[in-house]
């Protein structure tokens, strides 16, 4: 009787990982937000924005069309660019060129073995 539980414990441990695995992939794949200053006579804060600015997406090396296809938020408004935003869009887009890398090779691997 204990072998059957110790099974079916470690049976929901490695269960409970692969709920973990995906849903971390989710957050991973989930677009940034973007940041933006808020002045004050007497203080600056960071708030966050509506979406990117045209300047950030340029810079990034997006367009509207292409971040708008990436579920990106765009405020065509805004008219500063942020440092911390810019960087925020390329290492996600580094991101998810790695996570479809992954996904590729991983469906590869499994049409191999089957």
């Amino acid at each position: 009787m204990s072998e059957n539980s110790e099974e079916a414990g470690l049976e929901s441990i490695k269960n409970a990982e692969k709920r973990v695995v995906k849903k971390t992939n989710e957050l991973m794949s989930l677009p940034p937000l973007p940041k933006v200053i808020c002045k004050n006579s007497h203080s600056i804060k960071f708030r966050l924005g509506r979406g990117f600015s045209l300047l950030e997406l340029k810079e990034a090396g997006l367009s509207i069309k292409d971040a708008r296809r990436l579920n990106l938020r765009v405020d065509p408004r805004r008219k500063t660019a942020h440092k911390e935003n810019i960087e925020l869009i390329k290492n996600w887009l580094y991101s998810q060129s790695k996570v479809k890398n992954e996904r590729v090779s991983e469906s590869k691997n499994e049409r191999m073995n089957s």
